[in-house]
């Protein structure tokens, strides 16, 4: 399990870097702020369905870019836990965007 984290950590998060790439609309020409838009709406419901803890444990650290030792003491869990739920929700949000955009493709 350790090696899968390490492993995607090293890799490049796609949501992450449209999300720090794209989001600052003073740079970018309409059609990347529309599909920054999109992207997001898309990313917010995906992890709408995400199951309740999971759903809170990767809010706090895409969105409040906590890490995972802090996630776990303000939620009193492990830090493995937080590791694997993290990585459980990043995968299921991955393979939602890699299915969707096969599709459009």
């Amino acid at each position: 399990m350790t090696d899968k984290i390490r492993r995607y950590y090293k890799q490049e998060d796609f949501v992450s870097y449209i999300y720090n790439n794209v989001k600052d609309e003073g740079r970018n020409t309409t059609d990347e702020t529309l599909h920054y838009h999109e992207l997001k709406k898309i990313h917010d419901g995906i992890i709408r369905t995400l199951p309740d803890k999971r759903r809170r444990i990767y809010e706090l650290s895409f969105e409040h870019e906590l890490s995972c030792p802090a996630i776990a003491g303000r939620l009193s869990l492990s830090p493995r836990t937080v590791e694997g739920q993290l990585l459980l929700a990043r995968k299921t949000i991955r393979t939602y965007l890699k299915n969707e955009f096969s599709k459009v493709g």
